[in-house]
């Protein structure tokens, strides 16, 4: 009766094991689509800002506010991968 308990117990928390795998296979893809999309935000807002083309009024500004909260984002982003 006892082995019967054991690998009911077993089988449970193996399962749950598998769960938790597919979380955080799934927070890591979520995180590394959102580590691309600050990326390519910060690249298109400084192609913006230095390129010859005038903005329109207050786009600049905009920009120079939003420039350093993508960066941490984008740092928070990285320092939430797991490390091995």
């Amino acid at each position: 009766m006892k082995d019967d308990q054991e690998e009911a117990f077993e089988k449970i928390l193996s399962t749950q094991l598998s769960r938790n795998i597919d979380f955080v296979k799934f927070a890591e893809t979520k995180n590394a689509a959102l580590l691309t999309f600050s990326s390519a935000w910060i690249i298109g807002s400084i192609n913006l800002l230095t390129g010859q083309a005038a903005l329109p009024a207050g786009y600049a500004i905009a920009f120079c506010i939003a420039l350093p909260l993508f960066a941490a984002a984008l740092c928070a982003f990285c320092r939430s991968f797991r490390r091995f």
